[in-house]
């Protein structure tokens, strides 16, 4: 019997919570279409589009937007590279489908799990939180959690803010767009942390709080490790587990590097 593109759906969405305005929809495509090969990505780049085509995949499912917004919203509807994505996703029959909320909402969310999965760091764990995940009972400098990161992630650099040497017993993990003040102070307040981790946030908010802590004797630093980077390891994770669920569906992770560079 043939997986249908609404079976790998309802397996994501089950038991989910999903919030009203959630962007976890089938952005393309037929529910009803039978499933040839699922290809699955963090960003749903156009090179990505045609590499999904050219594996003879009919179902995408991507953690991020398709046109550059968040919400997906029509506001850029009238661009050229817009329309272009367009016709090539209509034009191929592809099937697209954002995961983005139910993944964080899994218990515990994947996204995160994986990170820590990742940098083997889960015998640490003190607390899983919504927003980030605590780190505890270790004893490392800023220097080696940094050669740490870039090592298990396989990055060849981050930005950190801090002092090389300083000692880090707490720790905390925020992926993606979670680097936030709101989302990081108190946290860092309520676990006395150490050191926060994330993909990325406005530089103006954790960053200089933690460059003015760090001034004035305070125990605290800051790595960046970038969104995509913090989030690829969950969507790796969801190949795995889609693979124990539709084990004769092939289905294959899409790698890309960052669009940003360093010069």
């Amino acid at each position: 019997m043939s997986v249908l593109v609404k079976d790998v759906t309802d397996y994501l969405l089950a038991d989910i919570d999903l919030p009203i305005d959630t962007v976890d929809t089938l952005q393309f495509g037929d529910s009803s279409q039978s499933v040839s090969k699922i290809a699955i990505c963090f960003m749903p780049t156009y090179e990505v589009l045609e590499e999904t085509i050219n594996l003879g995949a009919n179902f995408l499912i991507s953690h991020e937007a398709l046109f550059y917004h968040h919400t997906d919203t029509k506001i850029f509807a009238y661009d050229p590279i817009v329309q272009t994505k367009q016709d090539l996703i209509k034009e191929s029959g592809l099937n697209v489908f954002r995961l983005h909320d139910a993944i964080h909402k899994m218990e515990p969310d994947m996204i995160t799990q994986s990170i820590v999965q990742s940098l083997e760091w889960e015998e640490a764990i003190i607390e899983r939180l919504p927003v980030a995940t605590i780190i505890g009972g270790v004893d490392l400098s800023v220097e080696s959690v940094l050669k740490h990161i870039k090592k298990k992630l396989n990055i060849d650099s981050v930005r950190y803010s801090g002092h090389l040497d300083q000692n880090c017993q707490r720790i905390g993990i925020f992926v993606g767009y979670r680097g936030g003040s709101q989302q990081t102070l108190p946290l860092i307040s309520k676990y006395d942390l150490d050191l926060v981790i994330y993909g990325e946030g406005p530089e103006w908010e954790t960053p200089e709080y933690v460059r003015d802590a760090s001034y004035v004797g305070e125990n605290r630093a800051l790595i960046s490790i970038g969104h995509m980077e913090s989030e690829v390891p969950g969507m790796i994770t969801l190949k795995e587990r889609l693979k124990k669920q539709f084990p004769h569906t092939p289905i294959h992770f899409i790698d890309h590097p960052t669009c940003l560079k360093t010069f």
